[in-house]
């Protein structure tokens, strides 16, 4: 996988997460969408045992932010979004990437019980970013493109 063969230039994740990622099998699983007429022959490949690995190797704070953006994605997202509007579904996957990103563009040092408020802006900021792009480009994949 590409993603494995990138220069990492930011702050995260660390380099023995990296390495116990790079062991992870993918998966390919089923994902055609239930109105299609090929939705049996649409499938992707899933590193979910990779973002298991990234996720466990979050401090406590890290995951207050993710907990919190969910709270807001559900809370506030959910009043502006309809749920019945599937290209604008912002979901628990997206908060999740957009703190994988943040967390590789953020020092380590910023990462504090202080400093959680500011923590959280910084994945709402990710999070803005995704939304004038217009998509939440999946983490791995991502960064595998910047090779």
């Amino acid at each position: 996988m590409a993603w494995f063969n990138h220069d990492r230039h930011g702050y995260w994740p660390p380099a023995e997460v990296f390495e116990a990622a790079r062991h992870c099998p993918c998966y390919l699983v089923p994902d055609g969408h239930h109105a299609s007429v090929n939705k049996h022959l649409e499938w992707r490949v899933t590193p979910n045992l990779i973002e298991r690995i990234l996720m466990f190797s979050t401090n406590l704070v890290q995951r207050k932010c993710l907990v919190v953006m969910k709270m807001l994605k559900k809370e506030i997202l959910a009043t502006v979004i309809p749920a019945s509007h599937v290209r604008c579904k912002f979901t628990t996957f997206h908060c999740k990437t957009a703190l994988f990103f943040t967390l590789e563009k953020t020092p380590p040092s910023v990462w504090k019980k202080q400093c959680l408020v500011q923590c959280i802006v910084r994945c709402l900021q990710t999070v803005r970013e995704f939304l004038f792009q217009g998509e939440c480009p999946h983490y791995i994949r991502e960064v595998a493109k910047s090779t």
